[in-house]
Formats: structure tokens, C-alpha cells, sequence
């Protein structure tokens, strides 16, 4: 049986941010603003991420893109400081990360769909 390892923080921090994306309504968006929604994602995730408290950090990335509730409870494992630390420290990584994460997540789906 194989054993789960411990996420690191990086992988944490990747996790957080893969929830807040998942939470914004895309659909909902004009072809012009997904053009930039990732410099966008970025510039927002870097100012929430300077907020004293993970709490503090959700609720300002809430209001930033009018979130009005977060779709996925599981993010509230993510919400550590040193997660966190990691946006403040490495934010273009961690939206580096992200955006690979998106990318094999529609290549599967689209995959799946080629069946």
C-alpha cells in the first residue's frame, strides 16, 4: 500500500490558489478581461496574500473578484500561513504552477472527451 506524503508548502500554496481559481466565475467574464485574467489572478492573489491572516487573505481575494462564496470546502486545509508565505515569496511560480495545473486538467478533460 502505498503511503501519502506530506504537501509541501509550495504545493500547498498551489493548492490555495487552484481553489480561488476555481471559485471565480469565468463564464461570467468578457472575452477582453480572460485575455489578461492571468497577470490578473497574479496582481489580486499578491495583494490578498499581504494580509496579516489566511482569513483576512480569502476574504480580500473574495471581494477583489466579487466572490460570493467559495465553491470548494477543502480550501480551508490550504489556508496556512506558510502557504501563504509562499504566495508573498514566489507569486509568479505559484501562478506558474497554477496555470500547468489548469493546462493537464483541460488536457485530460479534452482527452476524455476524444474517447
Amino acid at each position: 500500500m502505498e503511503e501519502k506524503r506530506e504537501l509541501t508548502n509550495e504545493e500547498k500554496a498551489v493548492r490555495l490558489a487552484y481553489f480561488l481559481w476555481k471559485s471565480i466565475d469565468h463564464e461570467g467574464m468578457s472575452t477582453s478581461r480572460r485575455m489578461g485574467i492571468w497577470d490578473e489572478f497574479q496582481q489580486k492573489l499578491i495583494y490578498a496574500a499581504m494580509q496579516q491572516t489566511p482569513e483576512a487573505m480569502i476574504e480580500v481575494f473574495a471581494k477583489k473578484f466579487s466572490i460570493m462564496s467559495y465553491k470548494h470546502s477543502a480550501i480551508r486545509a490550504f489556508m496556512t500561513p506558510k502557504a501563504i508565505d509562499q504566495i508573498r515569496r514566489n507569486p509568479r511560480k505559484i501562478v506558474l504552477m497554477l496555470r500547468e495545473t489548469i493546462e493537464e486538467e483541460k488536457a485530460d478533460y479534452k482527452a476524455k472527451g476524444e474517447e
